[in-house]
This record gives structure tokens, C-alpha cells and sequence, in this order.
């Protein structure tokens, strides 16, 4: 139960990291990731191009000249030998198309909370690691000490470079 929690708790807070905040057109720069929602009749022909309902997208912004914004928006992504690769489409849309028009920032709050917890949970993994009854076995007694069998840990983090240390 409580590492059920713990782990819903820390998707939660890492899925929250940022935010979007309403702006006007001409406050969007280049480079900044947007949210738009767009007008209907400009979304059927944004459709056949982006391979979906294009209502509300996520874009990059390539340019704004302050009467249209052209945007990089992704497609698709397909996934090739060991890598992503994803497919992206320049859209110009014009001013009067826009409905709604966010930005994406990065929530330094939440974000935060999320780097606590990560690191609460991190640090409650170790302690529990550590304060585990186990190892050694009985001194002494009748019949002598008796084995005890370790599993293997559950976390192993490799050391590297320790042997040019020890020389």
C-alpha cells in the first residue's frame, strides 16, 4: 500500500513540472515549445497535414512576424533500430486562426517537490537496504554457527575507476 502510493505520488509530481500561461501573439518568441487551439474551419485544413484532429496542438515556435506564427509540429514518431526518430511538420497559421495561445514554462515549485521526492524515495530505498536484519549468522550455540543464505541486493551500483585509486 505505501509503495503504491509513494510510486502514484512521484508520477504525479514528475508529470508536473511545467505549466502553460496564457500570452498574446506577440509576446511568443522563437524557440519557445506553445499550445494552440485553433478555429475549426483552420483546423480541417490542418488536418490531412498533421495525420490528425489538429483543434489543440503543442508546437515550436520557428517564426512570428506578428500577423501569422510558423511552427514546427510533430507528426509522428516511429521508432528506428535504437532510436526515436520523429517527424515534424512547418505549419504557418495565421493570427485570426488562433483561439487560444499558451506557453510552456517550466514550474521551478513543482519541479522541486519532484527532485524531494525522488530523492525521499531514493533515501527510504537505502535505509531500508541498510537496516535489514541479515547477515552473519549464531556465534556458538549448540551445533556451531549456522549459515545464512543472503539474497542478492536489489539495487547494485558499479564503482568504476576504484582500482586506479587503491594502486
Amino acid at each position: 500500500m505505501q509503495r503504491s502510493f509513494l510510486t502514484i505520488l512521484c508520477v504525479l509530481a514528475a508529470s508536473a513540472c511545467h505549466t502553460f500561461r496564457p500570452v498574446e501573439m506577440g509576446e511568443v518568441i522563437p524557440g519557445q515549445t506553445v499550445r494552440a487551439r485553433i478555429t475549426g474551419a483552420f483546423s480541417d485544413s490542418l488536418s490531412p497535414i498533421l495525420m490528425r484532429d489538429a483543434r489543440e496542438f503543442e508546437g515550436t515556435v520557428v517564426e512570428n512576424d506578428g500577423s501569422s506564427i510558423l511552427m514546427e509540429i510533430r507528426v509522428n514518431q516511429t521508432l528506428t533500430g535504437m532510436r526515436f526518430e520523429t517527424l515534424s511538420q512547418r505549419v504557418e497559421i495565421p493570427a485570426a486562426a488562433f483561439l487560444d495561445l499558451e506557453i510552456k514554462e517550466l514550474d521551478q515549485r513543482r519541479t522541486v517537490v519532484a527532485i524531494a521526492l525522488g530523492v525521499a524515495a531514493v533515501g527510504g530505498f537505502v535505509l531500508a537496504q541498510l537496516n535489514k536484519q541479515s547477515g552473519g549468522g549464531s556465534s556458538g550455540g549448540p551445533g556451531g554457527p549456522q549459515d545464512i543464505i543472503l539474497p542478492p541486493p536489489i539495487l547494485s551500483v558499479p564503482i568504476v575507476g576504484i582500482s586506479r585509486i587503491w594502486r
